[in-house]
């Protein structure tokens, strides 16, 4: 029994020491910690519920971490908030980094049976499980790595293959897995929702407008001779928001007194002195030195009918509403309406006047 008790004693020594020297050589496996990817996160094109929606995934590895020829990753929905459908093609993925920008995989399969995976410096195959919403990238051989940790993952979901449809209720804070293996298994989980109010309609009523704003109720020629022009202005503001624009008219009779009349011009006719005649017009003139062109306040103010937009012709129709505007879209104007009146050496005696009324209106 004593020689028996020194040999139990001395392979236990040996057993202890040897496992002591195989831990300190690393022949164990060392465990790997998985870290957790970064600033992940899931924009969607539409959260609205029963709607099919693209998904643009954007993760970052931690650390030194890089996709490598081999590595996979794996998206997971919670298959019952994201219905996956339909069968996948290469022209429903898109993967960028600092070297690729929506790079197509080169093959999609189902994780049951994989696609090829050719070599190429940018190729990558796509498999899904369509059953769990569940999709997984494999990097080719040849893969040449990105400098940086930052992916995205598109997964156009409303493309006329594959589909990825939301619940038909809301959701909130349903998760997705996102599993990245490289050297390390990286993984995180982020959250997306479903709402029936994703789409906020705003409303608002803006009211028919249309102004009117005539600058005095007089206009004073002073008096006239067969060598002399009498004239005077006043402005006149007109602004609507109507589609149509506006129109603006007049209606009166010629220059009047108890005498007689003053002709008027009817037709365009310049203004001659010694020579009767009654005219308007909207522009800027020289003889006489009257008037201005149309202000644009807001929009674009149309041209003039001819009879009324010419330099130095003036036209008066008495008796017949005429119109003055050419104006078809919403704008503000402001017109500077221009009188001119000529007598001869036998144009009677007295004091003329012509109301005149102005009319605007518009065009809803």
């Amino acid at each position: 029994m004593y020689i028996q008790f020194v040999k139990t004693k001395f392979t236990s020594m040996v057993l202890i020491l040897s496992l002591m020297m195989l831990a300190t050589s690393g022949f164990f496996p060392r465990t790997i910690d998985a870290a957790q990817l970064l600033n992940a996160k899931d924009i969607m094109t539409s959260q609205a519920v029963s709607a099919t929606s693209d998904h643009t995934l954007t993760w970052t590895l931690p650390g030194t971490d890089k996709n490598t020829a081999g590595g996979m990753v794996t998206i997971d929905f919670v298959e019952a908030d994201f219905v996956a459908s339909g069968t996948y093609t290469t022209a429903d993925f898109q993967f960028s980094d600092n070297l690729r920008t929506n790079q197509a995989p080169v093959a999609v399969g189902t994780i049951g049976s994989p696609a090829t995976c050719t070599a190429g410096a940018n190729n990558y195959s796509v498999d899904t499980t369509v059953a769990t919403s569940t999709f997984r990238i494999t990097f080719c051989s040849s893969w040449t790595q990105s400098s940086t940790g930052t992916n995205t993952f598109k997964i156009l979901g409303t493309a006329a293959n594959g589909l990825l449809t939301n619940k038909g209720s809301d959701v909130d804070s349903s998760l997705i897995t996102i599993t990245n293996s490289v050297s390390d298994t990286d993984s995180t989980t982020l959250a997306a929702v479903v709402e029936s109010n994703d789409i906020v309609t705003v409303s608002a009523t803006v009211n028919p407008t249309l102004t009117l704003s005539i600058s005095s109720s007089t206009v004073a020629l002073n008096t006239i001779t067969s060598s002399t022009t009498g004239s005077g202005v006043h402005t006149t503001q007109i602004a609507t928001n109507a589609t149509g624009g506006f129109l603006l008219t007049y209606n009166g009779p010629t220059l009047t007194a108890a005498g007689g009349t003053i002709a008027a011009y009817g037709s365009q006719k310049a203004s001659v002195a010694g020579t009767e005649g009654f005219g308007i017009n909207m522009v800027d003139n020289a003889t006489p030195n009257v008037g201005s062109d149309v202000t644009q306040n807001a929009g674009i103010c149309a041209s003039l009918p001819a009879d009324y937009g010419t330099a130095d012709k003036y036209s008066y129709v008495a008796g017949t509403t005429t119109n003055l505007t050419n104006q078809a879209a919403p704008a503000d104007c402001t017109y500077t309406i221009s009188y001119v009146a000529n007598v001869s050496n036998i144009t009677p005696a007295g004091n003329y006047t012509a109301p005149i009324t102005y009319i605007a209106s518009a065009q809803f």
